[in-house]
């Protein structure tokens, strides 16, 4: 016996210029099987197999009803609170935190000096380090930048063979 895959994909879009679509689809093994649709209140199969529970589900009048109320007014509230909070997350800045190490190498003046930058929003920020004035940057290794767990971002980067006079 072969393996079934089920999928569902439900939700809602908000178009740029206010425009709403609601969708409810069901998937079989890769290919179309039930779609809702919500003005109608009734499921469309996609597929001969999915007959018999295109006709069981529209008999069941308060689940799709239920699934109407989720589309329209549960989603919709949801989708918009999201997209309310995202806005709020651009405007919002927060200061990173900088820690700088330095690690010898062996018996030598030679060092390995790191920078942690984390805790920062948004997400654009450009590290350097500097000596006497000067910035360094050719030899430099930067990890990018990583998600946080708390939204906001981190960086690493590293120079090899730093010396003794860093600002």
């Amino acid at each position: 016996m072969g393996k079934d895959v089920l999928q569902r994909c439900r939700g809602c879009r908000l178009g740029d210029d206010g425009s709403v679509a609601l969708f409810d689809h069901y998937g079989f093994n890769g290919k179309d099987f039930l779609s809702f649709e919500v003005d109608n209140m009734i499921w469309r199969a996609s597929s001969l197999q999915a007959k018999d529970t295109q006709r069981d589900w529209n008999q069941n009048r308060v689940k799709n009803q239920y699934t109407r109320f989720f589309l329209e007014i549960d989603c919709m509230e949801t989708l918009k609170r999201f997209l309310e909070f995202r806005e709020i997350d651009k405007n919002h800045t927060v200061s990173p935190q900088v820690f700088v190490s330095s690690k010898r190498q062996g018996d030598t003046q030679n060092c390995s000096l790191s920078c942690l930058v984390t805790g920062f929003s948004p997400g654009v920020i450009e590290v350097s380090l500097s000596r006497a004035g000067e910035t360094e940057g050719q030899d430099m290794w930067s990890s990018g930048l990583r998600p946080n767990g708390d939204a906001t971002s981190v960086t690493l980067s590293a120079e090899e063979e730093c010396g003794d006079q860093r600002e």
